[in-house]
């Protein structure tokens, strides 16, 4: 195999990799906020007081631990990677001319995907996790506050 075969196969499987990683972030999300909305479901039907929505609030940042300090670096690792192996390509000579969002590599998809990503809403993906984490987070201290408040 010539080197650009190589390359090829090397960034097949890294875009296997940045999708598998990528399914277990969003299936790790499904999962915490699925936790999170069971206990506080069952927290207002029970009445059980602030110590279930101190639960769901300690599962919370503990699934925000674990996704952004570790899931989120495993698949950034693979970006990084992609983005490598998409710069050698265009060194190659493997190039998309017209297509300026993929940095001109043929293999582009990984510097197309973070480009577009950066955009939006002018965060990097880690400060986008951050703030998804956060908002759900001062709901449920809300909750907890107002359950405190009431037992008083």
């Amino acid at each position: 195999m010539d080197e650009k075969q190589v390359l090829l196969e090397a960034w097949k499987t890294t875009i296997s990799s940045q999708t598998h990683f990528n399914e277990m972030t969003m299936k790790l999300r499904g999962t915490a906020i699925t936790l999170v909305a069971a206990i506080l479901t069952a927290e207002s039907l029970a009445r059980s007081g602030s110590l279930a929505v101190l639960a769901a609030l300690i599962s919370w940042v503990a699934f925000y631990v674990l996704d952004r300090w570790y899931y989120f670096y495993l698949l950034l690792g693979t970006v990084l990677h992609g983005e490598s192996l998409e710069k050698r390509a265009n060194e190659l000579g493997m190039v998309l001319p017209k297509e300026p969002d993929s940095a001109n590599s043929l293999l582009g998809l990984t510097h197309r995907v973070s480009k577009l990503n950066q955009e939006s809403m002018k965060l990097r993906g880690k400060h986008k996790l951050d703030v998804y984490y956060a908002l759900i987070a001062v709901a449920i201290g809300v909750i907890l506050y107002l359950r405190m408040t009431q037992a008083r």
